[in-house]
């Protein structure tokens, strides 16, 4: 389902650091995506879809996974009380096309959540709870980042 373009960092325009995962609440493991400003880029992500492209087009559907985390766990959206809609990784594919799209915004993109796969989208931005600044559901105020592509280290082969 993934597409071979690669891992990209999402880095934010307004803000630093970078994505990554922390445990919330009653997570047993680091499982909400987050706003960290402690690292220099985050974590990469990796975009899929069913339709093998080497690039993501503006607005077409994907899942989102981070790249260097075990078995690749996906983004969706999750209720939480009271809190609203947010987003955290999940191990099980939530949708055959992927419930998220890129969108470009005059200052780089956002992330638009397109719930049960329908035609109406929500922004994805940042909302502050228990000091973190986690990804969720708030239409209108977007998380606006730049893509940046991570290059993986090539591999060195010795002659014996």
């Amino acid at each position: 389902m993934l597409n071979s373009g690669g891992a990209y960092y999402l880095v934010p325009v307004s803000n630093s650091g970078g994505l990554g995962l922390a445990a919330i609440g009653n997570d047993s493991f680091p499982k909400s995506v987050v706003l960290d400003t402690s690292l220099a880029k985050g974590v990469p992500v990796r975009f899929g879809s069913p339709i093998l492209l080497p690039w993501v087009n503006d607005g077409m559907r994907a899942h989102i996974l981070f790249k260097s985390i075990p078995e690749t766990p996906e983004w969706e959206v999750v209720k939480e009380f009271p809190i609203g809609w947010t987003v955290k990784v999940s191990k099980t594919p939530t949708s055959f096309m992927g419930p998220f799209a890129l969108h470009p915004v005059k200052t780089g993109y956002k992330i638009v959540y397109y719930p049960d796969g329908g035609d109406t989208g929500y922004d994805i931005g940042i909302i502050n709870t228990v000091g973190h600044n986690r990804l969720a559901v708030k239409d209108g105020d977007a998380f606006i980042f730049k893509i940046k592509k991570a290059f993986e280290p090539s591999i060195r082969i010795s002659k014996v």
